[in-house]
């Protein structure tokens, strides 16, 4: 049996999102290109009330990864609406959480 990638498996799950497709598409390649930097354990959930319009994407980052990324979102990708990002770790930052809203 053939793996699917990652862009067809989060078409599928999000296919009855409320998302009209040809935006959904879009947001999915969005959210692909933010998945190819090297981040794991990336989850998306749709965002809007009565009519979603846009993607939440969150994910965990390393001290190394975040500011490469965060240039990376900056500049790179235009569909990017906001970035959060907050740390983990009581003493010193270990890791840090990061949100992402595409729309």
């Amino acid at each position: 049996m053939a793996q699917r990638s990652f862009e067809d498996e989060l078409l599928e799950s999000l296919r009855f999102s409320g998302i009209e497709s040809d935006n959904l598409q879009d947001l999915v390649r969005a959210v692909v290109e933010i998945q190819q930097t090297g981040l794991e354990g990336v989850k998306v959930f749709p965002r809007g009330i009565v009519a979603p319009d846009s993607l939440q994407v969150k994910a965990v980052l390393n001290p190394q990864q975040l500011q490469g990324f965060i240039n990376s979102l900056v500049i790179d990708m235009p569909r990017v609406r906001g970035v959060s990002i907050f740390p983990y770790g009581i003493v010193a930052p270990e890791a840090f959480g990061l949100e992402v809203e595409i729309g």
